[in-house]
Formats: C-alpha cells, structure tokens, sequence
C-alpha cells in the first residue's frame, strides 16, 4: 500500500512527466520550404536477385535540371522505402527522375582508421554516375517496383 507521501509525491511527478511525454514524442517537421511544390506518396520497393534487400539508399534526381526537389529513401526488411523529399517530407514532387541504388557492404580504412573505399552489395550500373535507371512519379500510382538484377560486386 501507498503512504501519503508517496502518493503526494507521485500526484505532484505525474503531470510533469506527462506533459514531457507528450511534448518530447510530438515530434515537428520544419514547415515545408517556400515554393516546395505538392507532393504525391511514394513507395519503393526493391529486389535482387528475386529477393527483398534492406538497407538500399535510393535517391531520385530530377530528369529536368531546373527542378530543385530530390527524393530518397532506405529499404526496411520487407524491401520498401517510404521516399521523402528534403529528407523530411513523406513523399515526392510528381515528375520524371534518374534512379541510383546504393547498399553499403564493406568499408575499407585506412592505417588511421579513416574510410578509405567502400564496397557495394549493388552491382556498379546502379549507383550514382552508372545508373540507367528511371521512374516517372504521378498522382496516380504509389508504389513502384524495381528488381536489381547482375552479381553483386
């Protein structure tokens, strides 16, 4: 059983800890950028080799230069990756983008133990420079579906 002073002291913690609770979980996205353009939800999926692959970092660039809003995203365990614009906002300006895949396997160091080279699970014609890859979001469709194919380097 609970003295008087205990529950004086928890009667006098407990709306403390509550509102900290529900200050510190709200978490707030920056208002969106002057000028962000709408943004339609997008999901990727990926697969290699016929299997779901996590933790790919994939980063959509605008086909069109003039355009300023890339997205990117990193695959759970089921393989999908809710894609952000700005690394904030869930979801993607609709349009047409260069696709890259990228997925740390190794890094290698140097005597100082700074890294030196990395190594991916992603075949090369997939990353950055390499990639022929393309998507065209629009408010019509949600989820997108690439399947990675070639031997991993």
């Amino acid at each position: 059983m609970i003295d008087n002073k205990r529950m004086k002291r928890l009667l006098t913690i407990l709306p403390v800890v509550c509102m900290l609770v529900t200050v510190g979980c709200g978490k707030r996205l920056p208002p969106p950028p002057d000028g962000m353009p709408q943004i339609v939800p997008c999901v990727v999926a990926v697969c290699f080799g016929g299997q779901a692959i996590e933790d790919v970092t994939i980063l959509f660039q605008p086909k069109n230069r003039t355009d300023q809003w890339s997205a990117g995203g990193t695959t759970d365990a089921n393989g999908k990756a809710v894609m952000k614009t700005g690394g904030y906002y869930s979801g993607v300006v609709p349009g047409e983008y260069a696709v890259s895949f990228r997925k740390v396997e190794s890094v290698e160091l140097d005597r100082q133990g700074m890294p030196m080279r990395s190594h991916s699970a992603i075949p090369v014609k997939y990353t950055d420079k390499h990639s022929k890859e393309t998507i065209t979001v629009t408010e019509k469709q949600s989820l997108y579906v690439f399947e990675l194919e070639g031997v991993s380097p």
